[in-house]
């Protein structure tokens, strides 16, 4: 269970390398500059929402694309032993297929005046990603 995490680890951070460095860190930041701005905006940034829903008088609008597929990660396989009084270390790398799944759940809440009044994300930066970049300034 740990090397998958691992592999998972590995390919996030090489995806993000590709990305540009984009951090959830900068995707938060990208996402409260919408605060306070009209609702469309964030359609401008972000794309049509996948939907819209109404809590307590209040428009929420979210976006939630789950995306699945496989990825090639490289693998290292180590071995040890003695031969003849000898240590023997040999290392053998090779290239794994791995599943992935990725989430991405953003919201935005629009207030009666049209406005963003809070936004808010849940998922994985490699499932957001797309939403990252288009939020980079």
């Amino acid at each position: 269970m740990a090397i998958a995490h691992l592999k998972q680890a590995l390919l996030a951070t090489a995806l993000l390398a590709a990305a540009g460095c984009t951090t959830s860190q900068d995707f938060e930041l990208g996402l409260m500059s919408l605060e306070g701005r009209p609702y469309k905006e964030a359609f401008y940034a972000l794309g049509f929402p996948d939907g819209e829903r109404e809590i307590d008088g209040k428009r929420v609008f979210y976006w939630g694309p789950r995306r699945h597929g496989f990825a090639n990660t490289m693998a290292t396989t180590t071995s040890s032993g003695i031969m003849l009084d000898n240590g023997l270390y040999l290392e053998t790398q090779h290239i794994e297929v791995s599943p992935y799944e990725d989430e991405c759940h953003i919201e935005a809440i629009v207030g009666r005046s049209g406005l963003i009044e809070h936004t808010r994300f849940d998922g994985t930066l490699m499932g957001c990603g797309p939403y990252a970049e288009r939020l980079r300034p």
